[in-house]
């Protein structure tokens, strides 16, 4: 059992392609091809830490090589388990999600800069069915930057 589990059976040769899971083939030689193994760089390592409350997420966080806290996002639930709010903070940017509900389906949401001004909005419409009719897009205007404007409508139609 232990030669099966330490696959002696196969040889040395992959089972998938590449001697090493998702090498990709850099040349050929005789025909056969030469891989490389795709190692992760130090430098590029990343450490996520999840919190959970009542088995929903309430905050990750992304630490870089150097376990230096480089993003952490913080989401709030409301009492029936659905996220009303999303907070996303990195390094050059921040932004502040905000979910609106009507009965049973997901009416807005809105998106905050630091200075929790509005920056953009998407509307979600339904039928009287209840079934998603119209999607409306909203962004800052560049002319008037103090409100947003309408960059987009999507309406579903269904027979």
């Amino acid at each position: 059992m232990l030669s099966y589990l330490k696959r002696e059976q196969y040889g040395s040769w992959p089972l998938l392609h590449g001697p090493y899971y998702m090498a990709k083939p850099v040349g050929a030689n005789d025909g056969s091809p030469i891989y490389v193994r795709d190692e992760v760089k130090d430098k590029d390592r990343r450490t996520f830490l999840y919190t959970y409350e009542d088995g929903k997420k309430v905050k990750e966080l992304i630490y870089n090589y150097s376990d230096t806290l480089i993003a952490a996002k913080y989401f709030v639930y409301d009492e029936k388990g659905r996220l009303i709010e999303e907070e996303d903070e990195d390094l050059d940017s921040y932004q502040k999600m905000v979910y609106q509900y009507e009965e049973n389906h997901l009416a807005s949401v809105t998106r905050y800069n630091k200075e929790e001004k509005e920056v953009a909005r998407t509307e979600f419409f339904v039928d009287e069915q209840g079934r998603d009719s119209k999607m409306m897009n909203y962004a800052l205007d560049e002319v008037d930057p103090e409100n947003l404007r309408l960059i987009s409508e999507i309406s579903y139609e269904r027979e």
